[in-house]
């Protein structure tokens, strides 16, 4: 009897066992979505043989981190006394990814990120989705939520996924992948295992780059130049000079201010009148040659 008991409580466990496993599937650990006993497939990035055996699934995910281009890793192990490998991916391809593998043992996981920059999906991690418009629904053998965000992302009339792990009791005996044709409700409560997503990446706020503005000099006021006033300047006015020959001449004859007039050989106050009458001026201190007989 008691035998009886150990042989189902060993059932029980294992059933139990089983359920955890296909709850950690989905779920959301240092970025990636754990997939659990899974060998993923895709572009093959590189290739490390983990030289302590007892390096585990961590180290393998933090060889991924470390390289830029990684987006998904495995960890396994061909058998128990073999030393481990670490496969770095470019890509997670849904295609090729097994759990009947034949490995002894075999972890893998893909970036939370892979969702979002690949499919053009925005991803909600253990969340489901309520009411909508149901394209199909499709069960997913190997139990793989990267395959359900993959099978949407090339769905033209697919707006949304919901991944949903096994589960006995809500009648799912195996995970399944249901494609909205049109997206509903959110459940605001978190279940584990649920991978949701909605087309349509991320939008993240483009910050743009402090410009220092150009600071352009003031353009300074126009000043025009002031006006002096006009001083009219005397040097136009005439000066009239008394003429001393205008009572014996009448209005000829004006002379030049200190106009010297030549000396008349004979008669000097004779021939004055005579010489004015004639009208020839002499130029000032003009002298005349004397006649020679």
């Amino acid at each position: 009897m008691k035998r009886i008991l150990t042989i189902a409580s060993a059932i029980i466990m294992l059933g139990f066992g089983g359920a955890v496993l296909a709850q950690t599937i989905g779920t959301l650990a240092n970025g990636y979505v754990e997939e659990g006993n899974l060998v993923r497939s895709g572009n093959i990035i590189q290739t490390i043989t983990m030289s302590n055996r007892g390096q585990d699934a961590g180290a393998c995910r933090a060889a991924c981190n470390s390289n830029s281009d990684c987006n998904a890793y495995t960890y396994q192990q061909t058998a128990p006394n073999s030393k481990p490998q670490c496969v770095l991916r470019l890509i997670a391809l849904p295609r090729g990814a097994k759990r009947d593998h034949g490995y002894a043992q075999a972890v893998s996981g893909t970036k939370l990120s892979y969702i979002p920059n690949v499919h053009g999906m925005t991803p909600y991690v253990g969340r489901a989705m309520n009411g909508g418009d149901i394209a199909r629904t499709l069960k997913s053998s190997n139990a793989d939520p990267i395959g359900c965000s993959d099978s949407c992302s090339r769905d033209a009339n697919c707006t949304g996924f919901t991944y949903a792990p096994r589960d006995i009791r809500a009648g799912r005996q195996a995970a399944q992948c249901t494609i909205y044709a049109k997206n509903g409700q959110l459940t605001s409560r978190q279940q584990a295992g649920y991978l949701s997503g909605t087309k349509g990446q991320i939008s993240k706020p483009v910050i743009k780059p402090k410009v220092k503005p150009v600071t352009r000099p003031s353009a300074r006021p126009t000043i025009s130049p002031q006006r002096r006033p006009v001083i009219e300047r005397k040097s136009d006015l005439q000066i009239n000079i008394p003429d001393t020959n205008k009572g014996a001449q009448g209005n000829e004859g004006e002379q030049f201010p200190g106009e010297m007039l030549s000396p008349d050989a004979d008669d000097e106050g004779q021939n004055q009148g005579q010489d004015n009458a004639s009208g020839d001026q002499q130029f000032p201190g003009e002298m005349l040659t004397p006649e020679t007989n």
